[in-house]
């Protein structure tokens, strides 16, 4: 028992040596800055950012460079020659300068000076339909009629007045060459009413020079007959048979598109019947840049056939 409490108490003892003798002391974490080991070899370089200069504007540039356009030659395209002053053209009316002047025309006072100033005289190549399908006008051309009932003065028992007449361009070959109704080329302009009267034509505008003379000239005839249908030989029996079919070739030198305007001027009427003759001319100056043609056809009786064919219109300059 006391042996025990012996031991016990030199456990006891141990254990308090044990406690009162001083503990190892744990260390805290201080924080550091880590630093890396410099190599021995090579230095790091430190790298600083140097600010940049601030560069100021000279008012006079050291250099100054201009730049050069570089020209492509076009081979394809040869250069154009360039006229001296004194030989370079003026603009001109074209009529002066290209075409052979037409032959003399009689009832045109002068000489011609130009070639055929209109576009298609001869009234050739296609023809389109102006406001009516009976209305057919060739290239170049513009129709006109007189208003459909207009009254005739000349012959009340008419009641029915000026009526619509068929207009159209006719080829040189069958039925129109049997006989002749063109006088040159492959067409020709026919105006046609049979049974009925009608006062109607084509006009054109052409440019030219103002104060200038021109003169209009053409061809034309007629089949006009109420006694059988014999296309050689129109109805000439009487004065008023003979003075059925009229031919008329009118300038306006104003430029003017009204066929009824007093502006106009008309050359004598011509009654031409079964070949072509020349028209009666007409001759005028010009009083502005623009003259309008009328090329004009009317019938008086309602004859069975009252057939017109034109052809072969000129309007030419001519010079004293």
């Amino acid at each position: 028992m006391k042996r025990i409490g012996l031991v016990g108490i030199v456990a006891m003892c141990i254990m308090m040596n044990a406690c009162t003798r001083p503990q190892p002391q744990i260390p805290v974490p201080i924080p550091t800055v880590a630093i890396q080991p410099a190599e021995s070899s090579t230095p790091v370089p430190v790298i600083t950012s140097i600010p940049r200069p601030t560069l100021t504007p000279s008012h006079t540039p050291m250099v100054t460079y201009t730049a050069t356009p570089t020209i492509e030659p076009i081979p394809s395209k040869p250069p154009t020659e360039t006229l001296p002053p004194s030989l370079t053209p003026t603009l001109t009316p074209t009529y002066l300068l290209t075409g052979t002047p037409v032959a003399p025309i009689a009832g045109c006072n002068g000489i011609p000076a130009s070639a055929n100033l209109l576009s298609n005289g001869s009234f050739e190549g296609r023809q389109q339909p102006q406001e009516f399908v009976s209305i057919n006008v060739p290239d170049g051309w513009i129709a006109f009629w007189m208003p459909v009932g207009t009254p005739l003065a000349y012959d009340p028992q008419n009641s029915s007045g000026y009526q619509l007449p068929e207009m159209t361009v006719i080829p040189s070959h069958s039925p129109y060459n049997n006989p002749p109704r063109v006088f040159e080329g492959a067409q020709a302009l026919r105006m046609m009413g049979n049974g009925s009267v009608f006062d109607a034509g084509v006009m054109q505008q052409v440019t030219v020079t103002p104060g200038e003379s021109f003169c209009l000239s053409g061809q034309g005839h007629a089949w006009s007959s109420f006694r059988g249908d014999d296309p050689f030989h129109s109805t000439l029996l009487s004065s008023d048979d003979r003075r059925n079919a009229n031919f008329r070739l009118g300038i306006d030198p104003s430029g003017g598109t009204d066929p009824w305007a007093s502006s106009v001027i008309w050359g004598s009427t011509a009654n031409l019947y079964d070949e072509y003759q020349p028209l009666s001319p007409v001759q005028t100056q010009s009083k502005g840049e623009t003259v309008t043609v009328f090329v004009r056809g009317t019938v008086l009786w309602r004859f069975a056939h009252n057939e017109l064919f034109f052809d072969e219109i000129v309007l030419a300059r001519f010079v004293q």
